[in-house]
């Protein structure tokens, strides 16, 4: 049942006699016993003279402890107490502002926010007597307005300083009402251009079908997943982007679109980069694994070449010299010396190119070649060169860099075909830095300086971007007929050679190969032809000959027998050791081949060191010289000689070791 009203105890009830019976009685029953509004009545000196249930029940304090006190000094907080101050004496003194608001401090120092109604109280002459404060509590209403502040504020900063780009659209007409920085930046506009025009004029045409779809599917479900599309600079260029939408109703019951734009340049351009590494390590991979499995045959095959032309040298060495036979054994020969030339390309490739090294003029070796190349050649194509002044030397073989430029001529031939047309054949010096280098196919560390460049250019039919990715790919061909290693061997006597290539072609247009060797310091050196004659001579004592392969120790060891020398023979390391142990003190000179299983000639050289610091070891092998000895320079071998080998170069080899 409703509380009967309890007797108030103003500090004064000077007040009532200001009011008729009537309005004294409504005041008291409405305003002093509610407690949905506050009333307080103040004298002119700021005295609390009347303090009603609701200012009781919201502060804590009875009317009866706080009445006659100055209401500055107990309910206003001292930092608000000069304003309400000011705005009390301008009520006292008639100029009269019907509402304010301000803070009361609670009895357990809790704070209140107070909206007020003001009206005062005259006596009959006119003049204020007392002040009368009419207000509601709006604390809650301040906090939920605060709490919104705050969260608008923390969304227009999210909204301003965010990376992506924002757009906001109206979903009734898909027109733009809003955009951040980020947006503005990623389309090259200013908002006021953008205000008020369509989501699709963002976007190209031909994407407009599946950006209207996803509009509806916003406005139906409110919310589309990040998927890509494009859009459009200013500039015109197209930008891709990864767009997440969602759909937010405001106050007003609108309701907007929200599309968060990733741009995807950089995780493009990151995507494109890794793809290329991933495939250049493939490609890397690929020659690695050929190059290993063509030097494993090359070895093999050095075998049996070594097996035919020893026993064709030996044969020639029976016969007379007007005997039919020996233009057989020449034929042989000859057979066996070009497919001697097939394993070089394949050791070649095999990074194994650095065969006979030394410091060569391109130009001078390249002008011995020119008869030879213009009989190689389509009778319809024409061989031009262009040669610097002075080129600087190369360090290289003479015999793979006739190779390189017979083959890119020979290639450059066959673009042209039965057309006519023309082969250029230029060098040049180029000064390289690490970004130029890069961009070669051999980029395997190479060091920045002066190269010497050998450019073939031709006229001829150009190739696809599909064919010029595979152009160096071992047996790979757009020829009818014939597969081979080809432009494989070129790049791997190149890459022997430390050098670098360019390849630039257009379908109808030619193409261009740009070969660069590094430039040494002094000159050029003068290319031989072949080996030089040896005289006839003849050996003494015991050889040790160690080769794995039975056939090349039975025709190795008819040729040092026909050089006057007894022979030993082992087929493996081990047994080559224990042989030496044995017959050590008569061994002048051990043959020992560089690859075998097991125990291999670079193990089985440094057992034989142990058992005699003084042997005499020429090793033997289908790798370069200067791959051997480089290995095993600085200990002590007496010499080299590269399979196959015939009984003049064997002759030549054991001579120098033996006689020094």
């Amino acid at each position: 049942m409703p509380r009967k009203p309890r007797p108030r105890k103003g500090a004064s009830d000077e007040w009532r006699k200001l009011l008729t019976p009537d309005q004294a009685g409504a005041f008291a029953e409405v305003f002093l016993q509610t407690t949905e509004a506050l009333v307080v009545i103040l004298d002119r000196q700021g005295r609390i003279v009347v303090f009603n249930r609701a200012c009781e029940e919201l502060t804590g304090w009875a009317e009866d402890e706080i009445a006659g006190k100055p209401i500055f000094e107990t309910l206003i907080p001292q930092e608000q107490r000069e304003g309400v101050r000011e705005i009390f004496d301008s009520l006292a003194a008639g100029d009269f502002p019907n509402r304010h608001e301000n803070d009361w401090v609670t009895r357990d120092d809790g704070r209140r926010w107070i909206a007020w109604a003001n009206s005062v109280i005259t006596d009959p002459a006119g003049t204020i007597t007392y002040v009368v404060g009419t207000g509601i509590d709006i604390t809650e209403r301040r906090r939920v307005e605060e709490a919104l502040r705050v969260s608008e504020e923390r969304y227009r900063l999210l909204f301003e300083d965010a990376n992506d780009a924002i757009f906001i659209a109206d979903t009734a007409d898909g027109r733009l009402v809003d955009a951040n920085p980020a947006a503005l930046e990623l389309v090259g506009q200013e908002l006021e251009d953008l205000r008020g025009r369509s989501v699709l004029d963002l976007h190209p045409e031909d994407q407009h079908r599946e950006i209207l779809a996803a509009f509806d599917r916003i406005e139906g479900e409110g919310l589309h997943p990040g998927l890509p599309f494009d859009v459009l600079h200013r500039d015109g260029r197209r930008v891709p982007v990864e767009i997440k939408s969602s759909r937010v109703t405001t106050s007003d019951g609108r309701h907007l679109a929200v599309g968060i734009f990733r741009d995807l340049t950089d995780r493009r351009r990151a995507e494109e980069d890794r793809r290329q590494m991933e495939a250049q390590v493939q490609h890397v991979q690929k020659l690695e694994s050929l190059g290993i499995l063509a030097g494993g045959i090359a070895h093999d095959f050095n075998n049996l070449l070594m097996v035919i032309l020893g026993h064709a040298d030996l044969a020639g060495s029976e016969l007379e010299e007007a005997a039919p036979a020996r233009e057989h054994l020449a034929e042989i020969e000859g057979a066996a010396r070009r497919a001697a030339d097939l394993c070089k390309q394949m050791l070649a490739y095999a990074g194994k190119g650095r065969f006979v090294v030394r410091s060569l003029d391109l130009q001078t070796l390249i002008e011995e070649m020119l008869y030879m190349l213009q009989v190689s050649i389509s009778k319809k194509a024409v061989l031009k060169c262009h040669f610097a002044d002075v080129l600087p030397a190369i360090e290289a073989d003479p015999s793979q860099i006739r190779q390189v430029v017979m083959n890119l001529v020979i290639n450059a031939s066959e673009a042209i075909g039965e057309r006519s047309g023309v082969i250029s054949v230029s060098t040049g010096v180029v000064d390289c830095d690490e970004a130029s280098l890069a961009e070669t196919w051999l980029d395997d560390d190479l060091l920045p300086g002066t190269y010497v460049s050998l450019e073939v250019a031709d006229t001829g039919c150009g190739m696809e971007r599909e064919v010029l990715g595979r152009i160096f790919d071992p047996f790979y061909t757009t020829k009818f007929a014939g597969r081979g290693l080809g432009m494989a061997a070129v790049l791997g006597i190149i890459r022997g050679h430390r050098g670098a290539v360019t390849v630039s072609s257009e379908p109808g247009r030619g193409t261009t190969f740009k070969v660069l060797f590094p430039a040494c310091a002094g000159t050029a050196d003068t290319i031989s032809s072949g080996l030089s004659t040896v005289e006839s001579w003849t050996g003494s004592g015991t050889v040790l000959l160690v080769d794995d392969e039975e056939t090349i120790r039975v025709v190795g060891r008819t040729m040092l027998e026909k050089l006057g020398f007894e022979v030993l023979l082992a087929e493996d390391g081990r047994k080559a050791v224990e042989v030496y142990r044995e017959h050590g003190d008569g061994v002048v000179l051990v043959l020992l081949d560089l690859t075998m299983p097991h125990v291999d000639g670079a193990e089985t050289f440094r057992e034989l060191r142990r058992l005699d610091p003084e042997v005499k070891v020429v090793m033997s092998s289908g790798y370069n010289e200067q791959e051997v000895t480089q290995r095993f320079c600085g200990k002590g071998i007496a010499g080299f000689i590269q399979k196959p080998y015939q009984l003049k170069a064997l002759t030549k080899v054991l001579r120098e070791a033996l006689e020094g």
